[in-house]
């Protein structure tokens, strides 16, 4: 190969055979010059890589896409590693958080490519914290009616917030009854644990979660949010009316039978012919 000019040596890193051409030939004294080839080799250049984008801290869940500067990008593959695998994960440059206390480290490095030598960042920390506070929220229930016996309900809950693999079942929330008596100007709620019979309407309070994979303290809390559940009325027995006849001028008893519960019965009389 022949570079006469700057323009047309080669770039990139690698062996190349450099060939003189001869000019010249066979004279009358001297034979042709013969060309020997030589080799010209272009060693690949160092570089550095450092993360120049990274998160100072990262609750539990969370995930940033980590930044890096580097010579001779896009020469040799870019890889992610964490020195502190139980507490974040990498996926590509993507950092997640999956532990909320203490702290994660991690590097960058890149591979060797065409015309670069590989090179390794240093190694970076970021701050773990626990995730948002989960939140609890009874599920619309639909009325009852009363039956003079425990209420026949099953309350669930919609939980938001969870993280990674967290996860809850049907089983998960535990739930309490509230009744709230007006006393003047203040209230008083007592909870039971058991569904209530008595017609009325109640508080349904949401009080403990726990979950089925992962653990609360990986959360800033808990917020619960209450529904109700409503015990309507049920028909009274109907009333029944024994006696229908009488002696004209003599008072007599009226026997009601029928109705249901502790309410008062009363009795009214409508004129008539007789």
């Amino acid at each position: 190969a022949d570079y006469p000019s700057n323009s047309q040596r080669p770039v990139n890193a690698g062996s190349y055979v450099m060939a003189p051409v001869a000019v010249i030939t066979n004279s009358d004294y001297y034979k042709a010059v013969l060309p020997e080839t030589a080799t010209l080799t272009i060693n690949r250049a160092t570089r550095s890589l450092i993360i120049s984008s990274k998160p100072n801290t990262l609750k539990y869940g969370s995930s940033y896409t980590l930044g890096v500067t580097t010579s001779g990008s896009g020469d040799g593959a870019l890889t992610f590693t964490t020195s502190t695998p139980s507490f974040c994960s990498t996926s590509g440059a993507v950092l997640t958080a999956i532990a909320s206390y203490n702290t994660c480290s991690y590097s960058a490095s890149i591979a060797q490519g065409n015309n670069y030598l590989s090179a390794s960042s240093s190694s970076e920390s970021t701050s773990l914290n626990k995730a948002d506070t989960l939140t609890v929220t009874t599920n619309a229930i639909t009325p009852v009616t009363y039956t003079a016996t425990t209420a026949n309900v099953d309350p669930t809950a919609t939980v938001t917030g969870l993280k990674l693999t967290d996860t809850v079942t049907a089983n998960s929330v535990w739930f309490q009854y509230g009744t709230t008596v007006i006393n003047g100007g203040s209230s008083t709620t007592t909870y039971a644990t058991t569904a209530p019979t008595d017609a009325d309407t109640y508080i349904v309070n949401p009080y403990i979660l726990v979950l089925s994979s992962g653990t609360l303290d990986n959360y800033d809390g808990v917020t619960y949010n209450n529904g109700s559940l409503q015990i309507t009325r049920a028909q009274q027995a109907p009333l029944v009316i024994s006696q229908y006849s009488s002696i004209f001028g003599t008072p007599y008893k009226v026997q009601i039978f029928g109705g249901s519960g502790t309410g008062a019965v009363t009795a009214t009389v409508s004129g008539g012919s007789a």
